[in-house]
């Protein structure tokens, strides 16, 4: 039985597989949550938006390096045995995380490292906010997620999984 074919039922590893899921996922949308909604705001207010925007820049390109494997592998896992529903999120998810990188990329080329300056500011927060919309979209959908593998793991604390 290959790592992918383990059943997501009790026995043979299953639960663990699940369980393992779910702590992944938490950690990664918990994280951005509360750096979206926490870090940002305060780093904002102490050191200005400009400023915060260049501490996010090393932050976010780390967060994505992270998370688009994660996404990938958790689609992997649960391709065959999870439910429809959540293979579609988690799909969307993968989606979801290529446009943040495009958009990554695209706002990263626009910033001037060496002056610490927006060199096209009119077109770089029009991409950064389908950046936050992008983020916020993913914050959304992870907690749908974290539902549906909670769901999940009641199922299958139950057997009926």
């Amino acid at each position: 039985m290959s790592y992918l074919e383990v059943p997501l039922s009790s026995g043979k590893g299953g639960r663990g597989v699940l369980v393992f899921s779910t702590i992944i996922l938490v950690l990664l949308i918990g994280c951005l949550t509360f750096y979206a909604a926490i870090v940002v705001p305060a780093g904002t207010s102490v050191i200005g938006s400009t400023d915060q925007g260049f501490v996010t820049r090393l932050v976010t390109w780390r967060f994505n390096a992270i998370a688009s494997p994660c996404w990938v592998a958790l689609l992997l896992i649960h391709w065959k045995k999870g439910k429809l529903s959540l293979r579609y999120l988690l799909l969307t998810m993968i989606v979801i995380q290529a446009g943040l990188w495009y958009t990554y990329i695209y706002l990263d080329a626009s910033m001037d490292l060496s002056r610490q300056e927006i060199v096209d500011s009119e077109s770089f927060y029009t991409r950064h906010q389908w950046y936050l919309w992008l983020t916020t979209a993913q914050i959304l959908i992870g907690w749908v997620l974290i539902w549906k593998f909670g769901q999940l793991l009641a199922e299958d604390s139950s057997g009926n999984l």
